[in-house]
């Protein structure tokens, strides 16, 4: 669950779950602490964002990896 935030929504916790992802064989109780954490984390910040211009309007355009412009209205 965390890889998909991770790689579709959340980039800036990749380090965090490519370190949890080296124990997915045999986690202990401080990288399940950890997990919670990550969670925690993404809870406090789920409201937080980029807002460019004076509106928050939403999603209007996003660059792929790519570089190429793809709409989205």
């Amino acid at each position: 669950m965390l890889m998909w935030a991770d790689v579709v929504m959340r980039p800036n916790i990749c380090f965090a779950v490519s370190a949890l992802a080296q124990f997915n064989e045999n986690p202990g109780i401080a990288h399940w602490e950890a997990v919670k954490r990550v969670f925690r984390y993404l809870k406090g910040t789920r409201d937080v964002g980029l807002t460019y211009g004076l509106t928050q309007t939403g999603l209007v355009s996003f660059t792929n990896a790519d570089g190429n412009l793809q709409e989205h209205r």
